[in-house]
């Protein structure tokens, strides 16, 4: 099986997902797990450090999982690219 036309299904199988599941999974599980996360990080190490860096990776995470819209066409468009269609090539 080819693997480009595999994670395109995985993305179209996502689409069509309820909405409801989505959301709960992208809009409060996704945020309430990164809480956890930098409060595990904190409680765990008792420095600034670590603490920071998970706060931050949290935030990336959660932005990204909130973002899934945008980041599903953007994928979409790079099978699209990958499978034969329009490619740029250098820096033009």
């Amino acid at each position: 099986m080819d693997p480009v036309n595999l994670s395109a299904g995985w993305i179209e199988s996502l689409n069509l997902m309820g909405t409801d599941v989505k959301t709960l999974l992208l809009v409060i599980g996704v945020p309430v797990l990164g809480l956890v996360f930098i409060i595990w990080a904190g409680c765990r190490s008792k420095a600034p450090g670590p603490t920071i860096l998970a706060a931050i990776l949290a935030t990336v995470v959660v932005g990204l999982a909130l973002d899934m819209e945008g980041n599903a066409g953007k994928i979409g468009e790079d099978i699209s690219r990958y499978e034969g269609g329009s490619t740029v090539i250098g820096d033009q």
